[in-house]
């Protein structure tokens, strides 16, 4: 691999130290990207707001710029708002019609049954015993 087009992380005082003297102070170090990380937990957003209106301006003269990743953020939060949205909305449409689907099964099922049903009961068989039954059937395709 060649040598020069090598991306490496070390601190400021690392790098003077492997750079062998060729780096005689931290604003001769030829940096291309530098990153900060701050601990949202511990910080307001108007702090962060400071912050990044003071880097711009250190930065600024030099021709950096400043990149502050919590605005792309927003926009992974808005999508990510409405994708939950969707799925939930999918679910609870699925759920629905596999409702109404069950409920229209096994009111065609007793429908068909009640000749059964009726000679059943003649035998003497209770209604719970029969209700039972039929939850039982209801549960049965439920979990299938």
């Amino acid at each position: 691999p060649e040598a020069s087009d090598q991306d490496l992380l070390v601190s400021m005082s690392t790098f003077m130290r492997l750079a062998g003297g060729a780096v005689d102070s931290v604003a001769s170090i030829p940096i291309q990207l530098f990153l900060v990380k701050i601990d949202e937990s511990t910080v307001t957003n108007a702090r962060l707001d400071y912050i990044s209106r003071r880097l711009t301006r250190i930065a600024s003269p030099v021709g950096c710029s400043v990149d502050d990743v919590r605005r792309r953020n927003e926009a992974l939060k808005i999508a990510l708002e409405a994708m939950n949205f969707f799925s939930g909305a999918t679910t609870t449409v699925a759920m629905a019609i596999s409702f109404f689907s069950l409920t229209s099964s096994m009111y065609a099922n007793i429908s068909e049954q009640s000749k059964e049903i009726g000679m059943l009961r003649a035998l003497g068989v209770r209604g719970r015993w029969i209700q039972r039954v039929y939850t039982l059937e209801a549960f049965t395709l439920v979990m299938s």
